[in-house]
């Protein structure tokens, strides 16, 4: 590559997307219809509606574009891009391709779309090759903290979580340039980002989500508006941790510092200390927004208009401001306005990226391909609340689906599917890795479908089921129990069998034959119990199981949950250091606790290691036996320092075993 030429977007990623996908989750921009109370009918009222259209919408969708590609049109040769004047608003809060992306739907500019795309690649290669320090996928950033001074360099939630929604609606922009590879790869970065931000910044004491400091790899405990957008992760967050989230930061209006988040929902009065009413400057009209959107999309319509119409209050009292001149305030508002801001980041990415890559590539018959763009479109119908089709009919639809992603995996894992010329696209990463990722993240919506096929299917006699999950906080060699309630509304229905099936295993719940019957108001409670394995330790997990039914006439019906689990080590280990710069003598105390969290005797073993050359007084391991009936020990050791001793970083490791288990380091 020659000095003078912009990298190549697909090398954003190269030495690092590896380590970031092999673990990777489910990471789609989609939420359970059920997250939230009954979910809310979604139709705007008609004069918000009419909002919609007109000469003066068209023109700020023209001027706030206009400017865009201006900004666009000064890129840097290390591919950054220079906000000033009203843009300054972009470098703390990506939404390049959002806005793009919904303004071009409507003007439908081709050429502008495709400047704008290739842009802003070249500009998220900048972050991620020059703003990642430590490589892991998430940009560090400024951002103001309680007491009121700048923290630098930290990984802040919202700036990574709108970021990682930005390249899906840049995926997207490059499905509608036709190319399909390049939105793969853009899919696939926002998905591993959104697992990142999930995996790094969730704090199980708080239920939120903070900023994180890579220097020391820790948490800074201050409250973001926009730290709560991971709840739209619905393939790392689960229902009760949402549900719990909503409740506790954006419909609470308690105080949480520095900022908020229900603040931008529900108040109206101004700031103390600041001119401006908080629905007009760019930031707090995004977080309103943003916030309006998340809590749409987990079943609290009634809530987000609620929120908007007040929102949309102080932008009128507000108008006199000088900001409210700056076309991306008042677009800001007429996406509120004209209740548009709902569909700005949809939950139906990944069927789009699968479909137009299964017609791109044509490794099935055609008319399967046609069947298949419009079974997507059932599939997306179904993903809204309140639909109601013919049962039988969808439940082909959805099967056909299944069927097709069934065989696209088949060719994914025997090297079928893509070509050699292929990987040039997806430069930076490996294609049948991201694409079986991609094929999860739909089986995950087609799963949620069926969810809204199980209440089509039982309408008349209002057959439900709910899940609750009794322990949201399990350790290794726990067992974690669901407690399924099946109870029916209105009509007797009765139960043949019913079993729980997850990946490739099943447990009967119900043996067949049983013929339960679930009658009005006497709900059928059953328990499934499996055991507590995780890939990973002290963050969320997602747990999918199935609970399948089969009614009195022999009918089969899928009902489907996620739920996310903090999963601990049934040991833990924490050491301690003395604080303070200068040493009293030759040896240095280090405090080891141990917190043990199940019954009966577990032996600890320790060991040590310096690269540096410092030893324990205590030799190089120890062991300690814990009582059935003791919870937790510390225990002392001493480093002794070396002599003469000079200034200087001198690293050392301990090293813990519990009955023989790694436990950390």
């Amino acid at each position: 590559m020659s000095a003078s030429r912009a990298p190549h977007s697909g090398d954003i990623m190269q030495n690092r997307h590896k380590i970031a996908v092999v673990t990777g989750l489910c990471a789609v921009l989609v939420f359970l219809a059920s997250a939230g109370p009954a979910a809310q009918t979604q139709q705007p009222p008609g004069q918000r509606a009419a909002a919609s259209s007109g000469p003066g919408q068209t023109a700020e969708r023209a001027n706030l574009m206009a400017e865009i590609l201006s900004v666009y049109r000064t890129q840097r040769q290390d591919g950054s891009l220079d906000f000033r004047g009203p843009l300054a608003f972009f470098e703390n809060y990506p939404l390049l391709a959002v806005l793009t992306l919904e303004i071009n739907q409507r003007q439908k500019d081709v050429a502008v779309l495709s400047q704008s795309a290739s842009a802003i690649s070249r500009y998220y290669g900048y972050l991620f090759s020059k703003k990642d320090m430590d490589a892991n996928l998430l940009v560090e950033t400024t951002v103001p903290s309680q007491g009121g001074a700048d923290l630098t360099n930290v990984e802040e939630v919202g700036y990574n979580a709108l970021l990682s929604l930005d390249m899906i609606a840049l995926a997207r922009c490059y499905l509608e340039l036709r190319k399909p590879l390049r939105a793969l790869y853009w899919y696939e970065g926002a998905r591993t980002q959104q697992e990142r931000v999930v995996w790094s910044c969730f704090d199980v004491e708080t239920n939120y989500f903070f900023p994180r400091d890579p220097t020391s790899n820790g948490k800074i405990k201050n409250f973001y508006a926009l730290s709560a957008l991971p709840v739209l992760f619905l393939d790392n967050v689960g229902h009760n941790h949402v549900s719990s989230m909503i409740n506790n930061y954006l419909l609470n209006g308690s105080a949480f510092f520095p900022e908020t988040p229900s603040y931008y929902l529900y108040r109206a009065e101004r700031v103390p200390g600041r001119p401006e009413f908080p629905a007009v400057d760019p930031a707090s009209l995004l977080k309103t927004m943003v916030l309006s959107r998340i809590l749409q999309s987990a079943g609290y319509g009634d809530r987000a208009e609620t929120a908007v119409e007040q929102a949309l209050g102080r932008i009128d009292a507000g108008k006199t401001h000088g900001g409210w001149c700056v076309p991306c305030v008042k677009y800001l508002s007429l996406l509120l306005e004209s209740g548009d801001y709902r569909d700005l980041y949809a939950k139906t990415d990944a069927l789009e990226v699968f479909k137009e890559l299964v017609k791109h590539k044509r490794r099935i018959d055609d008319n399967l391909i046609v069947r298949l763009d419009q079974n997507i479109k059932v599939v997306k119908t179904l993903l809204e609340p309140g639909t109601r089709l013919d049962p039988k009919d969808t439940g082909d639809r959805l099967r056909e689906v299944y069927q097709i992603v069934s065989t696209t995996r088949e060719q994914v894992i025997s090297n079928k599917f893509f070509d050699r010329d292929d990987a040039y696209d997806t430069s930076g990463l490996e294609p049948n890795l991201a694409m079986a990722n991609l094929l999860d993240d739909v089986t995950s919506l087609l799963r949620l479908a069926e969810n809204s096929l199980f209440a089509m299917t039982n309408w008349d006699s209002g057959l439900r089921v709910t899940a609750t999950l009794l322990n949201e906080r399990p350790v290794i060699g726990q067992r974690i129990d669901i407690k399924w309630t099946i109870e029916s509304r209105t009509k007797p229905v009765t139960l043949r069998s019913a079993q729980v099936v997850s990946a490739q295993t099943s447990e009967k719940l119900v043996e067949p034959g049983a013929n339960l019957l679930v009658k009005p108001g006497e709900p059928l409670t059953l328990t499934y119990s499996f055991p507590a394995r995780f890939d990973r330790v002290n963050t969320l997990e997602l747990i999918r199981k199935t609970l399948v039914l089969e009614d009195g006439s022999g009918r089969r019906m899928n009902y489907n949950v996620v739920r996310s689990i903090y999963g601990e080590q049934p040991v833990q280990v924490v050491a301690r250091f003395p604080e303070g710069r200068i040493l009293p003598d030759a040896r240095v105390p280090v405090d080891i606790q141990i917190v043990k969290k199940l019954a009966g005797r577990v032996d600890i073993q320790g060991g040590w290691y310096s690269a540096a050359g410092l030893r324990l007084e205590e030799g190089t391991g120890f062991q300690y036996p814990m009582a059935a009936d003791e919870d937790s020990v510390v225990l002392r050791v001493h480093v002794v320092v070396p002599k003469p001793c000079r200034p200087g970083a001198f690293p050392f490791r301990f090293k813990f075993f519990g009955n023989g288990n790694d436990i950390g380091t």
